[in-house]
């Protein structure tokens, strides 16, 4: 009974890596921009929300983005936001990336971050401490087709020097890598049994060639 155990527990902590999976809005064709930056003294940020359908690791996001206008301080930075009311609530973590986005994809990759199913996020754009009239252009499209296990809101949110977010202009502006539900992690009570497992295995093995 104690080698069955020892092998049905092995077979739930070594299971097979689960594939990755995608939510993205990319391949269509672009039509708008989201700058992100200071424009005429103001800074300026931009929020694009999703929903996975399954509880999954976040592992990155990739952003299109245009040419940035007058960038004297590379601080572009992306965040992970909770939701409230389908706007940007609270920060939950952030993105490790290019800092000075120029006019290709760019993809920022975050601390495999647990994302609970039918769960609306954000992710959110900032570049705060620039000088006047230098800003980066966040780009998107707004023909609304997903590929992949999620939705990606079809409206681009907007605040202002850090103030209340405020409903823009429909479009789509990421893609998002994920891997759908969490790796299996043994708890402590899990491995004692295991170890105590193999120690059975090996005092049977012991006690065979002993011919006990």
């Amino acid at each position: 009974m104690r080698i069955l155990l020892t092998v049905l527990l092995f077979s739930g902590l070594f299971s097979a890596p689960l594939s990755a999976a995608v939510v993205t809005n990319l391949d269509k064709p672009l039509s708008i921009v989201a700058s992100v930056g200071n424009i005429s003294g103001v800074n300026h940020r931009a929020a694009n929300g999703f929903i996975l359908n399954e509880t999954s690791i976040l592992q990155s996001a990739t952003l299109r983005m245009f040419s940035t206008q007058g960038i004297t301080t590379a601080n572009f930075t992306l965040d992970l936001y909770s939701a409230t009311a389908t706007k940007p609530d609270s920060l939950l973590a952030s993105f490790s990336g290019e800092t000075n986005p120029d006019a290709s994809d760019f993809v920022y990759t975050i601390d495999n971050y647990l994302i609970e199913a039918g769960t609306e996020y954000f992710l959110v754009a900032s570049a705060l401490n620039q000088s006047e009239g230098d800003y980066f252009v966040w780009s998107g499209t707004n023909t609304l087709t997903e590929t992949g296990d999620g939705i990606i809101s079809d409206v681009i949110y907007g605040s202002s020097d850090n103030g209340s977010w405020f409903g823009g202009v429909s479009s789509t502006l990421f893609s998002l890598d994920f891997t759908p539900q969490a790796a299996v992690v043994p708890e402590p009570g899990s491995l004692l049994l295991l170890i105590s497992g193999l120690f059975t295995i090996a005092g049977i093995r012991i006690r065979q060639q002993a011919g006990v």
